[in-house]
């Protein structure tokens, strides 16, 4: 039987260099460089992921360059993250936001994000997009800028959207394949290089499934399971054993069994229905997780694992689930975006444990706790600046749950002996009658 603690992943999402995921009780999670809040928690870089509030109704989040955006069971809108240029959607230019609802509407289904720009797909069929433009990727027949959100076109038949750096690319019902924005790598699938700021069909075929976009190439399913892909290629990432790009979808080998394919920059990541786990293109810090950092221009299988379930990937990371609900990350990992509890990067899978989620009401904002040094060796030293009530409490847990340490104090700063924990990932949780606040550190 796996470790508990393993076990409680659903969704996950990579973005540049930062990664969110919810978890099985609808708690939401971020890590990795947060110095624009993207990450959704106080530091600006986290090493394992923190919970970033205390809501149980996250559906699904998406991760930009330096901004995230998300949906609720209920249907709303939230961002949070680099507002530079209007991706957040609130209609202004502004520095980086926390975590906010955006407008009042509760019929969000699917959110996707490119660099700097965001698109999302309302349950009525409407296609929604807003973020920088100067390549049309909005798809709104300009190449303005757009901070408000606006609507691409009048269609009510979109299904499912995906947005690469510099450009969109979309599934309508009907099982036609749309683009727009970016081509100077072919990567619209028109047979041109010439970029589109309104959507254009990819050929006449009716039968794809699944798509998405990375830097500047895109792969794509069809309902019979084959796999194709179109743009750049320099490093392989189309996975056709070339290195050539192509402006129209080539079929990639005869295989008619895939299931999901992830672009990132430069490299692929794709699953089979047997769970099997495959990857191709850059790999010079490890993000096809095949154990190696040589390129490859064709897909290869990486380990013997058969319960892989979803992957994303970022530009040089990659983070996927098993049906076990045990998530992996592998790749490049300067700024924590693998969650691993340090900087040391990885080019196979390597497992993160599940963190105990925390639900009680929050009275402190997280800034107000602070640990020093995080991560920590032999002691931590621990200030709660806004808990200034006597009988606070501070509380260490590990990821199982369990309290090892617990002290009442009324002082507000406190050393804390950790040299007898085992390396790891803690909760430490500051209390007193008024509320709490918490926060995660690693023991080295």
């Amino acid at each position: 039987m796996l470790p508990l603690s393993a076990q409680c992943w659903k969704q996950v999402a990579a973005g540049s260099a930062h990664s969110l995921a919810i978890k099985t009780d609808g708690t939401l999670w971020g890590w990795g460089i947060n110095q624009s809040g993207q990450a959704g928690v106080g530091e600006n870089i986290i090493y394992a992921p923190a919970q970033i509030d205390f809501d149980q109704d996250w559906q699904q989040v998406a991760a930009g360059d330096a901004h995230t955006v998300a949906i609720k069971t209920n249907g709303t809108l939230w961002i949070w993250g680099s507002n530079n240029y209007g991706q957040l959607g609130d209609g202004l230019i502004t520095p980086p936001r926390p975590l906010a609802q955006i407008g009042s509407d509760t019929t969000w289904q699917q959110v996707t994000t490119g660099y700097f720009h965001t698109v999302a797909l309302k349950s009525d069929g409407t296609l929604w997009a807003w973020g920088a433009n100067g390549s049309g990727q909005i798809g709104a027949g300009t190449n303005t800028l757009t901070s408000p959100l606006t609507q691409i076109g009048v269609a009510t038949d979109w299904k499912r959207v995906a947005a690469g750096i510099y450009m969109t690319i979309a599934l309508k019902t009907d099982g036609t394949l749309w683009a727009w924005g970016n081509n100077e790598n072919g990567q619209l699938g028109n047979g041109t290089n010439i970029s589109q700021n309104a959507p254009i069909q990819i050929g006449t075929d009716t039968d794809w499934a699944q798509v998405d976009a990375g830097f500047s190439h895109v792969a794509a399913i069809k309902n019979d399971g084959s796999l194709w892909a179109w743009g750049n290629n320099t490093d392989g990432q189309l996975g056709n054993a070339t290195n050539i790009a192509e402006t129209v979808p080539v079929r990639i080998g005869t295989d008619n069994n895939w299931r999901q394919v992830a672009t990132g920059y430069q490299y692929t990541v794709a699953i089979k229905t047997n769970g099997t786990l495959w990857s191709w293109g850059l790999n010079y810090s490890g993000q096809l997780g095949n154990g190696t950092i040589a390129a490859q221009n064709f897909p290869l299988q990486v380990g013997t694992l058969t319960t892989w379930n979803q992957i994303s990937v970022g530009i040089e990371h990659s983070v996927a689930i098993r049906n076990t609900d045990r998530l992996r990350t592998w790749g490049y990992n300067s700024f924590g975006q693998l969650g691993n509890g340090s900087n040391a990067g990885s080019n196979f899978p390597i497992a993160i444990d599940c963190p105990v989620s925390s639900t009680d009401p929050i009275a402190f904002p997280n800034s107000s706790l602070q640990i020093m040094p995080n991560p920590a060796q032999n002691q931590i030293t621990v200030q709660a600046t806004a808990l200034e009530a006597a009988d606070m409490t501070f509380e260490i847990r590990n990821m199982l749950g369990k309290i090892m340490y617990a002290r009442t104090s009324i002082s507000n700063l406190q050393t804390i002996d950790i040299e007898q924990f085992a390396p790891g990932i803690y909760l430490l949780i500051a209390r007193n009658e008024i509320g709490q606040v918490a926060k995660q550190f690693v023991k080295m």
